[in-house]
C-alpha cells in the first residue's frame, strides 16, 4: 500500500506513537502507524496547533497519587512505556510518558485523539486517563502482558491452525473496529 509523501507527512502519527495501540492485536503491529480520519483535514496553521485538543485528568502530583510507576517496558522516539499500578484498584496498567521536548503539541494531541476515538474494544489497548506535567504527557493504558507473537513462535515453535486462526480473527476484529471509527492503519 502506497501513499503520497504529502499525505504521510500530514496524516500519520509519528513513529513511536500509536504503535503500542496495535500491540494488543498480537501481530500485524510491526511497521504499522495509525492515521487520523482522512476526511478531516489536518491543522495547517500554527495558531490551530497551539490549542490543546485533549483534556488531562490532572497534574503530575495527581498522577502520583493514583499510580505507581514500575519497570520500563519499552522506549520509542517520543515516549517511554512503564508498567504501573493503580493504587486504589491494584490493577496493572501501562504508563506511556510522552516527552514534551521530543513530541510537539500536534503529535501529543493526535495520539490522544486517536486513543479517544478508538474507545473500548477487547482486541485493542484502551486509554484510561491522561495526566500532564511540565515535561511529559502521561497516558494510562491497558497493559498487554501476552508478549510479542514473534517471540512466542521462536520460544514455543509454530502455532497450531486453531491458535493462528484465533489470533488472526482477533486481529481482524480489532482492525474492523478501528475502521468503523474512521481510523486506518498504513503499512
Amino acid at each position: 500500500m502506497h501513499f503520497s509523501s504529502r499525505f504521510l507527512r500530514r496524516r500519520l502519527v509519528r513513529p513511536g506513537d500509536g504503535f503500542r495501540s496495535l500491540a494488543a492485536l498480537g501481530c500485524l503491529a510491526a511497521g504499522v502507524a495509525l492515521t487520523a480520519d482522512a476526511r478531516r483535514p489536518a491543522p495547517t496553521r500554527l495558531e490551530d496547533l497551539k490549542h490543546k485538543t485533549y483534556e488531562t485528568r490532572g497534574n503530575v502530583r495527581e498522577f502520583h497519587r493514583h499510580y505507581r510507576e514500575e519497570e520500563k517496558l519499552g522506549e520509542g522516539t517520543f515516549a517511554v512505556v512503564k508498567r504501573g499500578v493503580n493504587l486504589s484498584t491494584k490493577e496493572s496498567v501501562a504508563i506511556k510518558a510522552i516527552d514534551k521536548e521530543k513530541a510537539d503539541e500536534e503529535c501529543r494531541a493526535n495520539e490522544v485523539r486517536i486513543m479517544e476515538r478508538m474507545g473500548k474494544h477487547p482486541n485493542l489497548i484502551a486509554m484510561h486517563n491522561i495526566y500532564e506535567s511540565d515535561h511529559a504527557l502521561y497516558i494510562i493504558q491497558d497493559l498487554a502482558e501476552g508478549g510479542e507473537l514473534f517471540s512466542r513462535i521462536i520460544k514455543n515453535g509454530e502455532l497450531s491452525e486453531k491458535e493462528a486462526a484465533k489470533l488472526f480473527r482477533d486481529a481482524v476484529r480489532g482492525i474492523q473496529h478501528l475502521h468503523s471509527r474512521n481510523i486506518a492503519q498504513c503499512v
